[in-house]
């Protein structure tokens, strides 16, 4: 399977910000990091807020060694929404 036919992945964040919130971020990149099933990670900003407005970061070129700052780190790397889909 080629990477332009693999599906990409979309992670978002919303709730309160704490060190769980990006340590879920993280696992869920490195997860998505080691399927070959998977094309592109992105992260959209400000969740549901982010999806809608189509503003997306890439996430898998993040280097390890910042991945695991971020998931010490009490905030939401993406930055939190509590707005719901409709």
């Amino acid at each position: 399977m080629t990477d332009a036919s693999k599906p990409n992945a979309l992670i978002g964040q919303s709730g309160g910000p704490t060190v769980v919130i990006n340590q879920s971020l993280v696992g869920v990149v490195e997860t998505m990091r080691d399927r070959a099933d998977v094309g592109k990670i992105f992260g959209c900003l400000h969740g549901v807020r982010g999806i809608v407005s189509e503003q997306f970061i890439e996430l898998q070129s993040v280097p390890q060694d910042r991945l695991e700052r971020i998931a010490q780190t009490p905030s939401a790397a993406l930055g939190s929404s509590r707005d719901k889909p409709d």
